[in-house]
């Protein structure tokens, strides 16, 4: 299953597709163990557009993690990897 294909309040893509997770001091959630950057985030406003809803957020909390290598989404999102190959 692709990424983006299905709904992730009815479908568990993690249990399909396994991504190796960590946790991360002063959030709850954890997040994949390659992420460059992550923000946690709280909802301050949920707005209706037409037939969906626009959730905007502010920051709580910014990781970065120098080491890793920014990565891009392939393969209608089913794999993420560098845009290049280190050698």
């Amino acid at each position: 299953m692709a990424y983006g294909s299905a709904s992730g309040g009815t479908t568990d893509k993690l249990k399909s597709a396994p991504v190796p997770l960590q946790r991360t001091a002063g959030i709850e959630i954890q997040i994949p163990e390659d992420t460059r950057v992550a923000f946690a985030v709280f909802l301050a406003q949920t707005v209706e557009a037409g037939g969906h809803y626009l959730y905007l957020c502010g920051i709580d909390k910014i990781m970065a993690n120098e080491s890793k290598g920014a990565l891009f989404a392939w393969d209608g999102c089913a794999k993420a990897a560098p845009a290049q190959e280190k050698r």
